[in-house]
C-alpha cells in the first residue's frame, strides 16, 4: 500500500466519525454518536496496528511518516482514544455535550497522530495547535467554574508556547531547514561558528514540546485540566496528546544529535542530554515529592503523570536510541487511561463519592473486580514486575544506563553523567511511587467502608451502580487484562517482542 493511501486509510476512520459524531448529536442521537466515534477510532486504531507490523517506514508527501515505528504511536493514539470514548459512553450519554465531546476526542487523536508523524515543521505546528485548540475545549466541557477557570489557564499558556515554537521554527528555517522539512536539522551543528544559534532554535522547539507533554517545569496547566476534567476526557489528555508530544519531543533530538562522531556534533549532544536530564529530573522530583501530598484521586494521577514523562524522559537521554522514550510513554498512555476511567467507575459503584482517596475506602470489597484492575493499573505504573509497567521502565532506565558506559568509554563525560544521573532519578522516584500509588491501594483494601449514615436512598443508589458496573468498569477490565497480558510477554520472547514495534527498522 502506498504512504499516501495508508495515511487516508489510518486517519480517515476516526475524522469521520469525528464529523458523524457531530451530526448525530445534532439529531439528539447521542449514544449512537458515541458508539461512532468510538468504533471510528478503534478502526483507525487497527489499521495503523497492521502497518506497524507490516509496512516499513515511508514518506507521504514529504509531510508525514507513516509505517514502523510511526503507525504504532498512531495505533496506541487511536486505541486509547476508542478505550476513553467508550469507556465513557454511559456518562457522556447523559451529558448534552456529549457527542461534541467525542467528537473533540476523535479530532484530537487525529492531530495527535499528524503530530507525532510530522516531517515538515508547518505540519508540525499545525497539528501541535489544533490538538491543542482539542484540548481546550474538551476541558471546558465540564462546564464548571473550575473547569472553565482550567480551560482558560490552559489556553493562556498554550498562547504563550506557541509564540515560542513560532519563534523556534523562525530560526530553524530562516538558518538550518529553509525547505520545512526535518530531516534537514540532521547537519544544524556541523558549523562550530552557528552552534549557539542552533541551540537556542532546537531548545525553543524541545520546550514547547515539554509543555504540551506536561514535563516541570512547564506543568502548572496540568493538574488543574485533569482534576477538573471529565474522567474521560482526562484519559485522552494523559495518553494520546502526551503520547504525541513525547514522540515529535524524542524525534527531533534524535535528529539533531544524528552526528555525535563530529565535533561539533559531540558538542551538541552533550549539552542536549544535559538539557533532557535536568527535565527528567525536575519533573519526576516535582511529579513524586507533590503526587504524595495529594488527597483527590485524579488530582494524585495527574501529578503522578507529571513524573511518569520524567521517566520517559530519561529513556530520551539516550539520545540516539529513542525507541525506549516511545515505548515508555505508550505503555503509560494505556495505563493511565484506565486509571483515569476508573474515576467514572468508582463514581457510579459509589455515587456519593467525594473523588477522595480515602473516599475509596472498602471499594475493595464494595467492587472488588474493578479495585483489583485499578490495583493491577497502579502496580504497573510503579514498576512493578511481572507488569507492562515493568519492562517499560526496565527498558527507559537500561537505555540511559547503557549510553552512560558507551559515553564514559568514548570520553563524553558530561553525556554519561547526563544518563546516569537521570538514571538513579528515576529509580529513586519509582521507589516513592509506591507512596502515592500505594495510598490507593490501602483505601481500597486495608479502610473500612464509610458509614451511609442510615440514607437508604444513597444505599440504593450504590447498590444500583454496583449491578450496573458501565461502560467504564468494562474498559478498565480490559485494560487490566491488556497490561497483565503484555507484561507476561517478555517471559516467552524477551523484552524485544515489546520494545520491536517502537523501533526504526
Amino acid at each position: 500500500m502506498g504512504a499516501e493511501m495508508l495515511v487516508f486509510a489510518s486517519l480517515g476512520p476516526a475524522l469521520g466519525a469525528g464529523v458523524a459524531a457531530l451530526l448525530l448529536d445534532a439529531f439528539s442521537s447521542r449514544r449512537a454518536a458515541l458508539w461512532v466515534a468510538g468504533l471510528g477510532l478503534a478502526a483507525s486504531g487497527s489499521v495503523a496496528a497492521w502497518a506497524t507490523v507490516t509496512q516499513p517506514i515511508a514518506s507521504a508527501w514529504s509531510a508525514v511518516r507513516t509505517g514502523g515505528p510511526f503507525a504504532a504511536v498512531a495505533a496506541v493514539t487511536f486505541i486509547t482514544a476508542a478505550l476513553a470514548v467508550i469507556g465513557g459512553a454511559d456518562d457522556l450519554s447523559e451529558r448534552d455535550n456529549g457527542g461534541t465531546l467525542a467528537a473533540l476526542i476523535a479530532t484530537g487523536a487525529v492531530a495527535a497522530a499528524v503530530m507525532a508523524a510530522a516531517q515538515d515543521i508547518t505540519l508540525l505546528l499545525i497539528s501541535l495547535e489544533t490538538a491543542a485548540a482539542c484540548a481546550y475545549g474538551l476541558v471546558s466541557g465540564a462546564r464548571t467554574a473550575h473547569s472553565d477557570e482550567a480551560a482558560m489557564k490552559y489556553f493562556i499558556q498554550g498562547a504563550i508556547s506557541t509564540g515560542f515554537f513560532v519563534l523556534g521554527m523562525a530560526v530553524m528555517v530562516a538558518v538550518f531547514a529553509p525547505s520545512g522539512n526535518l530531516d534537514s536539522i540532521q547537519n544544524m551543528f556541523d558549523k562550530p561558528e552557528l552552534f549557539s544559534v542552533a541551540v537556542t532554535g532546537m531548545v525553543t522547539l524541545l520546550a514547547v514540546l515539554a509543555f504540551k507533554a506536561g514535563v516541570a517545569p512547564f506543568h502548572s496547566w496540568a493538574p488543574d485540566a485533569y482534576e477538573t476534567s471529565t474522567p474521560e476526557v482526562a484519559a485522552f489528555l494523559s495518553a494520546g496528546p502526551k503520547l504525541a508530544a513525547i514522540t515529535a519531543f524524542v524525534v527531533l533530538l534524535s535528529l539533531a544529535a544524528s552526528r555525535p562522531g563530529a565535533d561539533a556534533g559531540g558538542r551538541a549532544t552533550q549539552a542536549l542530554a544535559v538539557i533532557v536530564s535536568l527535565l527528567a529530573i525536575t519533573s519526576i522530583a516535582v511529579g513524586s515529592l507533590v503526587a504524595l501530598r495529594q488527597r483527590s484521586y485524579t488530582r494524585m494521577l495527574a501529578y503522578a503523570g507529571i513524573a511518569q514523562v520524567g521517566y520517559a524522559l530519561v529513556g530520551a537521554t539516550a539520545v540516539m536510541s529513542p525507541a525506549s522514550a516511545v515505548f515508555f510513554a505508550s505503555t503509560y498512555a494505556l495505563a493511565s487511561t484506565g486509571t483515569f476511567l476508573a474515576a467514572s467507575a468508582f463514581r457510579r459503584v459509589r455515587p456519593e463519592w467525594d473523588g477522595s482517596i480515602a473516599g475509596l475506602a472498602g471499594m475493595g470489597r464494595e467492587a472488588p473486580v474493578l479495585s483489583a484492575s485499578v490495583g493491577i493499573l497502579l502496580i504497573s505504573l510503579a514498576g512493578i514486575p511481572p507488569f507492562l509497567g515493568f519492562w517499560a521502565k526496565l527498558v527507559a532506565f537500561g537505555a540511559a544506563i547503557l549510553q552512560s558506559t558507551e559515553a564514559f568509554s568514548a570520553g563524553l563525560s558530561a553525556l554519561g553523567w547526563a544518563s546516569a544521573i537521570a538514571a538513579v532519578a528515576g529509580i529513586v522516584g519509582s521507589v516513592i511511587s509506591l507512596g502515592y500509588y500505594g495510598a490507593v491501594l490501602r483505601s481500597l483494601y486495608l479502610l473500612p467502608e464509610p458509614a451511609r449514615g442510615g440514607n437508604d436512598s444513597i444505599g440504593a443508589k450504590s447498590e444500583a451502580g454496583t449491578a450496573r458496573g458501565g461502560t467504564s468498569t468494562a474498559v478498565v477490565v480490559v485494560v487490566a487484562l491488556l497490561v497483565i497480558a503484555l507484561g507476561v510477554l517478555p517471559l516467552a520472547g524477551g523484552v524485544g517482542a515489546l520494545l520491536w514495534p517502537f523501533v526504526v527498522r
